[in-house]
Order: C-alpha cells, then structure tokens, then sequence
C-alpha cells in the first residue's frame, strides 16, 4: 500500500560529508558551521544577524522575551491566531506574556488583518506574533495601505516555523523558524532567529547562552582571553549546536527544489480537485495562494454539498487506512487546556471555529510526487460514495 507521510527525510550524500566534517573538526557545540548557518538563513530572509536555538518554540519565547527588552516592560499582550499550533501559545504564556487572541481569514488561514475585531485587539497589544500557516504568509503590511496607524509602534514577531524559505514572508523584527522533521528543512530539531537590530542580537546570544555578557562559547574563538563565566542577566539553556548546523547546510543547498516539488504537488492537488468535482464536496486551496506559500502541508475544508454529511474523524481514519497520514487543522482554542485557561472562547472566532471543527491537513512534500497527489484524489473521490 502507498504510503504519503505528513513529513520527510531521506538522507543524502551531502548530509552524510558536512556532518562527518563537522565531526573530525572537533567543534560540537559553536564552530564554523554553525556560524555560516546563521548567516546564510538570515540573509535569504533579508535579516543581518542569525541566531540559532533547539526548537522553533524557543526562537519564539527568546523573541520575546528580547520584545520585553526592547520595549522595556515585564508583560507584554500579544497578538496570535486562534488557529495556531500549541506551540505559538505555549511561548507567550512561558515568557510571562498575556494571549490576546484574533479570528482568521477564510482563505489564507492566516490572521484576518481585515476583521474590525482584530483592528480592536490590535490596539491594546504591544507584540504581534503573525502565524504563517503550513507556509503561507500572514504579512499585516498588506493592511497598511488601509488603515496607516494600525501597525504604528507594534513590535512584530514572525511566527514563520511553517514557512522557511517564503520570500513573501520576511516582514518581522524578529523572524521566528523551525527546523523540524516535518519542516520544510530539518536538523532534526533546531530554529533559528532572524533580526536586524544588533543589540538585540547580542541580546539574545548572551540570553540563550545562560545570561553570561560575553555569549559563552560563541567568543571563545577570538584571539584575546575572556571571562566568559560573567553573567549579568537570567538566561537559559536554548543553544544549538554545530552537528545540527552542518545538517541545516546541507538541506539548505536544496531549498528551491524543496519548495518548487511542495508548490507542484500543491497544483496537483487543486487542478486535479477541480477537475474531478471534489472541491464540490472539500475546499482545495485555490490556483492563487500556491504560488504564496511554501506549504509545510496542505489544507483542506470539509464542505456540506447538497445535504452530504462528512464526519471529519471517520474520513481521516479512512485515509489512514489507505496509507495517508491526516492531522486536524491546528485547532487551538478548543483543546482542554486552553478551555481550562481561558473558558470556553471558541464561538468568538467563528472562521476559526469552523476550521477548527472541518479542516485537516495533508503532506506534499519533495518526496512526494504527482502518483502520489492523484492517489489522495482517488482515495477521496472512492470516500463520497459511501456518506452519500
């Protein structure tokens, strides 16, 4: 039976020589490769500094917790999507923050920029975390040109996890990625922030690295001795390493055959619903948003066509028989714990709401191919018969 995974990695030649090299240098922790990684990941996003952490989730919570610095206040209220991964909330309440949350657009699956609801909570925030679903940006600058005082002094955090490699997608202060297995390109684990702003920079390099001044081990090259256990602030232990860098080098010399095979796939997908009636019956992404994203994965709404009730977990679980891996859309405000912080708040984000309850995802990855994407129509053309 075909098997279409929600993630990928299939290792290479490349992989295998820049982590062995990595290895008989002796460097594990800072090294070269850790510091060519940083810099070729933040230029490609139109950023000067690269810093590199052990998960997008702490990119996200030392963007934060640099916002704190930067704005010189100990909360913060924070703007996120009310579709997101956990992880996007798990970071804003980690750093002490408050959620303030917002409804999506339709379409982009993407903060609804447009929703008066939104431009309300905009307001009273001091951060906006923008989330680039499965790939696809969520810049608010499109909103600019309607409502010029909507972004005025807002610190903008890119929660761009899903979106690695968008060129659309460089707008933040702060760009926030994840390096993941099922990214776009993986290290296995691992993110990475992307800024301009130097102090803040340096900033984070000391924060990560325990608080010490001096960043530890990311002076311990220069031809001077150092104090390096010096600490003049609380910090953590969010360091990567030069292993995973290496392996980030090595993925990221494939990135445009990575994205061009996700973007055809994704077509596949589209014109091949079209074709065959399915969009009747499922919401496919339309011909415009492929070129926009990247896609980490590929969505899809359940819709009720002419009285057809498809019960979402019992398609899903059709699919997994038939070798297709599923997850739900990134539902977030209906989880327990959330319920538990916060009550029951779904019903005040209605798009979200519904996408919550009718959309999943799917995998188009690079190793994935068009056999593959018009074996998912078949299996979900072979589905409607049998809730009709």
């Amino acid at each position: 039976m075909r098997k279409i995974t929600m993630g990928t990695y299939v290792h290479t030649q490349e992989d295998i020589d820049k982590v062995s090299n990595a290895i008989r240098s002796n460097m594990l922790s800072a090294g070269p490769e850790l510091n060519e990684f940083e810099q070729k990941v933040a230029s490609y996003h139109n950023k000067r500094h690269g810093i590199m952490v052990n998960s997008g989730q702490t990119a996200l919570e030392v963007a934060l917790a640099l916002a704190k610095y930067k704005l010189g206040k100990d909360k913060l209220k924070v703007l996120i999507p009310a579709t997101t991964y956990a992880a996007t909330l798990w970071a804003v309440l980690n750093t002490g923050n408050e959620p303030v949350f917002c409804d999506i657009h339709p379409k982009s699956y993407t903060v609804d920029w447009d929703n008066r609801k939104t431009l309300k909570a905009i307001e009273k925030c001091d951060v906006l975390m923008p989330v680039d679903l499965w790939g696809n940006s969520a810049d608010p600058y499109e909103v600019q040109a309607f409502y010029p005082s909507t972004l005025k002094n807002k610190f903008i955090i890119q929660d761009a996890c899903e979106a690695f490699g968008n060129k659309s997608a460089c707008y933040g202060d702060i760009i926030c990625h994840s390096f993941y297995v099922s990214h776009i390109i993986t290290t296995g684990s691992g993110g990475m922030l992307s800024l301009d702003d130097e102090e803040l920079a340096e900033y984070a390099r000391s924060y990560i690295s325990h608080g010490r001044t001096l960043g530890g081990d990311f002076t311990k090259f220069k031809d001077k001795w150092e104090d390096r256990f010096l600490f003049d602030k609380i910090g953590t232990s969010y360091r990567s390493n030069n292993l995973d860098a290496a392996l980030g080098l090595s993925r990221f010399s494939k990135l445009r055959d990575i994205i061009t095979q996700r973007r055809q796939n994704a077509a596949t997908l589209s014109i091949g619903a079209e074709n065959s009636k399915l969009n009747e019956y499922f919401a496919f992404v339309p011909k415009g948003y492929i070129g926009d994203s990247v896609f980490q994965f590929y969505p899809i709404l359940i819709k009720n066509h002419n009285g057809t009730v498809i019960e979402r977990e019992h398609l899903l679980q059709y699919l997994y028989e038939h070798g297709i891996d599923s997850r739900v859309l990134l539902s977030l405000t209906n989880q327990p714990i959330v319920k538990h912080l916060y009550g029951d708040i779904e019903h005040k984000y209605p798009i979200a709401e519904f996408c919550n309850k009718n959309g999943f995802i799917i995998g188009c990855h690079q190793d994935l191919n068009k056999e593959d994407m018009e074996y998912i129509l078949t299996i979900l053309g072979n589905y409607i018969p049998k809730v009709k």
